[in-house]
């Protein structure tokens, strides 16, 4: 499968990795870069030890499933936004001034350093989870984490199973718009598709990997424009398994 991106990133995640004790959203990102500050960038971050939500676990771990076996998905140090981080300084962590969540339990936090070849950023987004704060994105120059993902698994063919889910997330939204719409909409026919696809999607995965994957399909689904969204729902719709 070709890649259009410089170099993408995603490891499978280790069920048992290492997470970081901190608890603040910018004690956690300092954290992540403990190994490249104590190695002045000569010890690589280790994608498995970066604490992510179960959202960006998921779609990591399925855009790695997807790839071929020919090349590494990830050659690149996502902390660092480099392949090569000699000469890594002068890390500064602090919340980002342009960050827009306005929630106190989704904050966006910037990372400056120094490496060889000049200074750079890095955008941490940090939900606030029962587990305590973690990943939901990575993003730098040329880089975000989720859209890359997003990229790795629309470049390959998806077995029937991926369509029932991607098009439970376009309809489990599309109902909740209209159901909060005043006055609400008619959501009936949404909701007939939105059970047979349920329906197929049960009978092909576990609950246990079914809800988590649902659950990234819709956080995405979310930042899709209402005119591409309204597309792939009105085929969702027609398309939808019989009963």
């Amino acid at each position: 499968m070709k890649r259009s991106a410089a170099w993408l990133a995603l490891v499978v995640l280790a069920a048992c990795s290492p997470q970081p004790s901190a608890s603040g959203p910018e004690a956690m990102v300092a954290a992540i870069y403990e190994p490249l500050v104590k190695s002045k960038g000569q010890k690589a971050t280790l994608i498995a030890a970066v604490p992510m939500t179960a959202d960006l676990k998921d779609l990591v771990s399925r855009a790695e499933a997807t790839a071929d076996d020919t090349m590494p998905v990830f050659d690149g140090d996502v902390a660092g936004n480099c392949q090569d981080c000699a000469g890594f300084t002068d890390l500064k962590i602090a919340p980002a001034a342009d960050d827009t969540s306005g929630a106190d339990s989704r904050k966006v936090i910037e990372a400056t350093f120094t490496i060889q070849d000049g200074q750079r950023t890095v955008y941490w987004d940090m939900v606030q989870t029962p587990q305590g704060w973690r990943v939901d994105n990575i993003m730098s120059e040329g880089f975000n984490l989720r859209s890359i993902a997003n990229t790795v698994i629309a470049q390959t063919p998806r077995p029937e199973g991926d369509e029932a889910v991607e098009c439970l997330g376009y309809l489990a939204l599309e109902i909740e718009i209209l159901r909060k719409a005043k006055p609400p909409g008619d959501t009936a026919p949404f909701e007939a598709a939105y059970i047979a696809w349920r329906k197929k999607a049960e009978g092909l995965f576990t609950p246990e990997a079914l809800k988590p994957y649902f659950n990234s399909v819709v956080a995405v689904v979310g930042s899709v424009p209402a005119k591409q969204r309204g597309v792939k729902i009105s085929t969702c719709t027609t398309n939808a398994p019989a009963q």
